[in-house]
């Protein structure tokens, strides 16, 4: 079973995303399965403009994981 025909028995959105410029022809297969294509630039910070620091929400924090955080399971399952 196709991952879109089982989106489609359970009734969830029929979303993927891609990167265009990285797989081009990902385009014609996802509306040859009868999806809408819409497009977003690909959002990236030039390095020789660096935003300053923002202030996070109160109680948000940040951090970096590495390969053996045993957080990163449940970080990359979150997309």
């Amino acid at each position: 079973m196709s991952r879109l025909s089982r989106q489609r028995e359970l009734g969830v959105p029929e979303a993927f995303e891609w990167l265009a410029e990285v797989t081009p022809s990902l385009r014609g297969r996802i509306e040859e399965a009868g999806l809408l294509v819409a497009e977003r630039p690909l959002m990236v910070l030039d390095p020789h403009h660096p935003l300053p620091p923002q202030r996070l929400p109160h109680g948000v924090t940040i951090r970096a994981l590495d390969a053996g955080d045993p957080a990163l399971p449940a970080v990359l399952a979150l997309p």
